[in-house]
């Protein structure tokens, strides 16, 4: 066998391996592809649900209501805090910190020198 055909059968060889090889990687594509479509399809469905979920009902803050109850029902803020940080409620929280107090039919807790909630007795915590 001469080098011109040696060279040609080596040549052939390469061609048909790297034909193969391109053949599966366009197999690999078409996959990946009919992946990438199935995810974007689960991807839209889901911003669909993120939509219509965000769109349920309208939501007023708590302080769009403290400030209509301050504003509008001319109900006094400043006066609500000194009645909840009597002088003897600022002395144990300064003592304590962290603790319920118990005043009357009320019951005041604290969390690290913040009064997080206010409970009637019996009403859960």
């Amino acid at each position: 066998m001469s080098k011109n055909q040696h060279d040609l059968k080596a040549m052939q060889s390469r061609k048909t391996k790297l034909e193969v090889e391109i053949k599966n990687l366009e197999k690999d594509k078409k996959l990946i592809n009919e992946e990438i479509n199935k995810r974007r399809n689960s991807l839209n469905s889901i911003r669909q649900l993120i939509k219509n979920l965000t769109i349920m009902e309208i939501v007023v803050s708590e302080h769009a209501m403290l400030r209509y109850i301050e504003r509008v029902m001319e109900i006094d803020l400043k006066d609500i805090k000194n009645r909840i940080l009597t002088k003897e409620n600022r002395e144990i929280i300064d003592n304590c910190g962290s603790c319920t107090i118990k005043d009357d039919n009320i019951e005041i807790i604290v969390k690290n020198r913040c009064v997080i909630s206010v409970l009637t007795r019996g009403e859960d915590k």
